[in-house]
């Protein structure tokens, strides 16, 4: 198992006769682990394959599924929860044995497709030194490798507006709810290159949202056009029209300008409206083991990610 520790016994003499006394518990006992202090528990591959992740089938929401956490996603540090009770930024990190942490936002350095996971153990506390940096907790992650057998997958994942319901801001103003399509689809395939000795795997997967969000802004009501110079008349006697579709939400003064006028308008922007923002994305992990003798294995892996935001998901006026 990831990151665990492994008993390597020693043979003892036969020693002198004695009387033996055995305590048997009723029902299931509670195994003490007498290797190691450390606090961790293991999401395995069956977890991953049945429990449910957010929309976008991040593993690390699963870091939820351990004891001792918080979610924390507003933060957008660590891996979205607190451990132990500390910062979300206080969070260790590790792909494949390796630091994985974006060290000027504290946040995932190297985003994983949920099917590349093999598992990963989030360690609460009383880890040993040899991981350092983290006073919350490790999330400790692996990736799949080959086999001997030929296995692979292909998956398609959509969320779209219609099977979803409308904000309750939204539903008070009259404003309809946002437009959005999500598909996130890709394949896994793994296997021998040579038999027992090398393994390749490879999970590609693609991320394509289209998506759309009523958002408001305040504007000046035309019935205050008379109170301005005569060149903001001219400018917003000309341009000040909203465009067809719009319709004012509500008017009322305007917050910084004495006597006027403002009103309340609702325009849809490329923004979330419940499956992310309007992207396209790539993610890609490829990964080669090599058993060199019965006692080393060498690994290569190859990870990308790419993502294309589109124009207005950052910032709009």
């Amino acid at each position: 198992a990831v990151g665990s520790t492994n008993e390597v016994s020693a043979q003892l003499a036969v020693g002198a006769t004695a009387t033996t006394v055995e305590v048997i518990a009723a029902g299931e006992a509670v195994a003490v682990d007498t290797e190691t202090q450390t606090l961790s528990q293991v999401v395995t591959t069956e977890d991953i394959n049945r429990l449910p992740t957010d929309p976008t089938r991040n593993p690390y929401s699963l870091v939820g599924s351990a004891s001792n956490v918080n979610e924390d996603m507003a933060s957008g540090r660590g891996a979205g929860f607190a451990i132990n009770g500390q910062r979300s930024a206080s969070t260790g990190i590790l792909l494949d044995g390796a630091e994985n942490v974006d060290l000027y936002s504290a946040t995932v350095g190297q985003p994983i497709p949920l099917d590349s996971v093999q598992e990963f153990s989030v360690m609460t506390s009383n880890f040993t030194a040899e991981f350092g940096r983290a006073s919350g907790g490790i999330v400790n992650l692996v990736t799949k490798s080959g086999t001997n057998q030929f296995h692979g997958s292909g998956y398609e994942f959509n969320r779209i507006s219609a099977l979803s319901s409308n904000t309750y801001e939204n539903d008070a103003t009259g404003t309809t709810k946002g437009v959005f399509t999500r598909n996130n689809f890709g394949f896994s395939v793994g296997g021998p290159i040579k038999k027992d000795k090398l393994f390749f795997f490879d999970n590609a997967e693609w991320i394509r949202v289209r998506s759309s969000a009523p958002t408001f802004f305040s504007i000046l009501d035309p019935s205050s056009y008379a109170s301005l110079a005569p060149a903001s008349q001219a400018f917003f006697t000309q341009y000040g029209a909203l465009a067809p579709g719009l319709h004012t939400n509500s008017s009322g003064p305007c917050n910084s300008l004495s006597g006027l006028t403002c009103d309340l308008v609702s325009l849809p922007i490329p923004s979330d409206a419940g499956g992310g923002s309007p992207q396209n994305t790539w993610d890609e992990v490829g990964k080669v083991d090599f058993n060199l003798s019965n006692r080393t294995t060498i690994m290569g892996r190859y990870a990308g990610y790419h993502e294309l935001d589109f124009p207005g998901t950052n910032a709009d006026s």
